[in-house]
């Protein structure tokens, strides 16, 4: 999959994803989540996590999806379904952005 972020002037920068099949998903990325979605990938890739956020777009999770109102998302978005490795990469991305600031 590919991972595109985008940084713009005078409007929200962009996360996009393009999947190996070619459907694409993206997302706005307000300031502080860019480097939130940052941690993810270095994460994700540092663990060779395949079950995580980036993983989860990769098999058609669209990232839209986690931001719904948990009564909207899709199944398997919702946080009691979440793999191990998604519960982890987010309580290290957690940590790290929590040392960043």
């Amino acid at each position: 999959m590919e991972i595109q972020f985008k940084k713009l002037i005078n409007k929200p920068s962009t996360l996009t994803c393009v999947r190996i099949d070619g459907p694409t998903t993206w997302i706005k990325l307000y300031p502080g989540i860019e480097a939130h979605d940052l941690a993810h990938y270095a994460v994700e890739t540092a663990l060779e996590f395949q079950d995580a956020f980036y993983g989860m777009v990769a098999k058609g999770s669209n990232m839209e999806d986690f931001e719904l109102p948990r009564d909207i998302r899709p199944e398997t978005v919702l946080p009691q379904n979440l793999s191990e490795e998604a519960l982890i990469t987010e309580h290290l991305v957690n940590l790290i952005m929590t040392k960043a600031q």
